[in-house]
């Protein structure tokens, strides 16, 4: 009988907390990263990753609310056939609302969200001639995308998981850059893609 009540308590305990890792009125802090490369081949060198940090808040049961901070870095280095070397550095920065809804009362929790994102980024393209000589041309762009996620998150304790996501991005971009003549000119583009994203949070509340 004691080993009954003692199952009972347990069960009552565990459940308690499951049900409160995404209830009203706590909070969430994480960083999602992704897209971190590094290649190295016939004198070309190529770098690039982003990271977002975000923080949430949940105004109900299971729905979190809040807001990512998307940074990218990215350096390609590479040689050309009139000069010595040639690099391209780009810098990154944005904000991204998100909502996310959680499901079930396991540790193991399904999630599906929706974020939107407004980023800019700074360009800045080095070379060097055959004299020495550096020349320098900076372009900027910036880009609006939406972008709903399925993803599931798994509670290690009430107060930490790891999330992994699949998100479909609908990106539209415009950059701005002056040619040869020193003429600002101006070009958009739209894509589509495919991202996995795979990163750790901490919740905090009562």
């Amino acid at each position: 009988m004691k080993r009954l009540v003692l199952i009972v308590l347990l069960f009552g305990t565990i459940t308690s907390v499951v049900n409160a890792q995404t209830e009203q009125g706590r909070w969430q802090v994480g960083a999602q990263v992704g897209n971190f490369s590094y290649q190295s081949q016939n004198g070309t060198k190529n770098f690039s990753g982003s990271i977002s940090p975000s923080a949430g808040y949940f105004v109900i049961d299971n729905l979190l609310v809040g807001t990512g901070v998307p940074l990218s870095y990215s350096a390609f280095r590479f040689p050309t056939a009139i000069a010595p070397f040639a690099k391209s550095i780009s810098t990154g920065y944005g904000l991204s609302p998100f909502a996310r809804y959680y499901v079930g009362k396991t540790q193991l929790k399904p999630y599906a969200e929706l974020a939107y994102s407004y980023s800019r980024s700074i360009n800045k393209q080095t070379q060097e001639d055959v004299t020495g000589q550096l020349s320098e041309r900076t372009s900027l762009a910036s880009s609006t995308n939406l972008t709903p996620t399925v993803g599931v998150a798994y509670f290690f304790t009430n107060n930490v998981a790891l999330n992994a996501g699949l998100s479909y991005n609908i990106q539209a971009s415009k950059t701005e850059a002056c040619d040869v003549n020193n003429n600002l000119v101006s070009f958009t583009s739209n894509w589509k893609s495919l991202s996995l994203g795979i990163g750790l949070q901490i919740f905090f509340g009562e």
